[in-house]
């Protein structure tokens, strides 16, 4: 489904009293040109849905993709929608400085109370840290980060990323004094599978193994890497199997259904 303008009531209302009068909606893909919820409007309650993609639609300038609103709709969209049977929410297109605005106090869970897996495709170089998305999304249990050419360590780096469910700064040297519950300060206390593109550098297998043990000991459930089978080619057999003694590691894929794909 296509939005062309989402500014005015007229682009506004019309979608949303198309999409909640699909009674059995169950997987939506929506592309956006513009979008905005400056003005208070009613929310898109669409208790059934069960997976959704929000895209920006980008204009290509010299080989550079354009986009003056793109981050703003996504962002407007986001906080429109109220699903309670959502799974799964793709987000495509976070390119723009500072990126899609998820910076807000604001959690989403009362938005998408059942979502588990969320899907970042098409992360810019210039995407902020995940612990951002971590405040919006406090108890997705998968992620997967797709990146663009130039690649952003922050999200093709499979240690970067899991580094950031760490606790806090310093929170290593201090868990043996805390009486606290470790869990409560970690981003992402149920994430168990973290997917993500990744660049030719090779994997640092031993800090891995180490970043995921120290997660694991603090209670963390984090217990599956999906990576480019290159990648793992590139770390060689026994670094793999060292790795793969607290983790299981299988191949890069987005897990998105195709159901408009033609067979």
């Amino acid at each position: 489904m296509w939005i062309i303008d989402g500014w005015a009531d007229r682009g506004y209302l019309p979608l949303r009293d198309t999409l909640m009068t699909l009674q059995a909606l169950n997987h939506l893909e929506l592309q956006l040109h513009s979008f905005s919820t400056d003005n208070l409007r009613p929310p898109i309650v669409i208790p059934t849905i069960r997976f959704l993609q929000i895209a920006g639609i980008y204009l290509r300038v010299g080989g550079l993709e354009i986009d003056p609103e793109g981050d703003v709709c996504l962002d407007d969209i986001i906080h429109s929608i109220y699903a309670e049977s959502l799974t799964t929410l793709s987000i495509d297109g976070w390119n723009r400085i500072p990126g899609l605005d998820l910076s807000r106090d604001e959690e989403l869970k009362s938005h998408f109370p059942s979502l588990q897996h969320l899907i970042l495709r098409n992360i810019s170089p210039y995407m902020p840290d995940l612990r951002v998305v971590a405040r919006r999304f406090p108890g997705i249990e998968r992620l997967t980060c797709h990146a663009q050419e130039p690649l952003n360590p922050a999200t093709s780096d499979i240690h970067h990323i899991i580094t950031q469910a760490v606790p806090c700064p310093g929170c290593r040297e201090r868990n043996e004094d805390d009486e606290g519950d470790a869990t409560s300060r970690q981003c992402w206390p149920k994430l168990h599978t973290i997917a993500a593109t990744a660049s030719d550098t090779p994997l640092d297998v031993v800090a891995l193994h180490d970043e995921i043990s120290h997660l694991q000991g603090a209670g963390h459930p984090i217990r599956k890497l999906k990576l480019p089978r290159h990648l793992c080619q590139m770390a060689g057999a026994e670094a793999m199997a060292y790795l793969r003694t607290i983790v299981e590691v299988d191949d890069f894929g987005m897990d998105w259904p195709t159901p408009f794909e033609f067979i």
